[in-house]
């Protein structure tokens, strides 16, 4: 009996009903922005700022956000633009004003050879610690007037 029920199994033929299927639905331009800026971030923890850029311009086109501009400054900065970088700063500051993107602005000008503006920017920074704070108050101690 097992033979037989086992040969009327085998020799079933099973018709499986497939769906087509069916395409992805399209991200929502929330999902969309918050996917540029997850790749342009994960591009510059890993060094590869020039991919990263134009995600952050595409980004900061549709949302203005001060630590976007921040981080979009830094790899503006690492790729040698210190013009853009500074233009983003100062515009991220002006969204927030906030210690560590004025600590960075200070970083543009020095590197600009620019010390006027370094000190001036420097002098507005009323509370950050860390070494970064420390090294340049010890370098602009004798270039600030």
């Amino acid at each position: 009996m097992k033979e037989a029920a086992k040969g009327a199994f085998s020799e079933r033929s099973y018709k499986i009903k497939k769906e087509p299927a069916k395409p992805p639905l399209p991200l929502g331009p929330e999902e969309r922005l918050r996917g540029l800026l997850v790749r342009a971030e994960s591009l510059r923890k890993k060094g590869q700022c020039s991919e990263a850029l134009r995600l952050y311009r595409e980004y900061l086109k549709l949302r203005k956000s001060a630590e976007v501009l921040n981080n979009y400054a830094a790899c503006l900065f690492l790729v040698g633009d210190l013009e853009e970088a500074e233009t983003a700063l100062r515009e991220s500051l002006k969204l927030v004003d906030d210690p560590s993107t004025r600590l960075n602005l200070v970083m543009v000008e020095i590197k600009k050879g620019d010390y006027s503006e370094a000190c001036l920017e420097f002098k507005k920074i009323d509370s950050i610690s860390g070494s970064l704070y420390r090294d340049l108050a010890q370098f602009l101690k004798a270039r600030c007037r």
